[in-house]
């Protein structure tokens, strides 16, 4: 089975994040957006810096703990429309 994420993808997923709020934060309705959401759902404002900051710090123990936490085998659930039966199903998941 999967041990979790590695290194790399979770430098790639940061890399996504960081660089698609870069691109989110390029026109100042976007920026004013962007603060008026902080200033009503978050505890605090933080700019852009911070929040890559914060980002940067993520470990991959982190998310790992976090998905096993959250993603528990016995917990999931999954429906599909096929020509196959139940144990073909369980097959193409790896569950068997």
């Amino acid at each position: 089975g999967h041990h979790g994420i590695t290194v790399r993808e979770l430098k790639d997923a940061q890399n996504y994040l960081i660089g698609h709020m870069a691109l989110e934060l390029e026109d100042s309705f976007s920026q004013a957006n962007w603060f008026a959401e902080k200033y009503i759902f978050a505890p605090k404002i933080e700019d852009y810096k911070a929040v890559v900051k914060k980002i940067k710090k993520v470990s991959v123990q982190q998310i790992n703990r976090l998905a096993r936490e959250f993603f528990k085998p016995e917990q999931l659930r999954a429906a599909a429309i096929g020509p196959f039966t139940k144990d073909q199903f369980l097959g193409m998941l790896g569950v068997q």
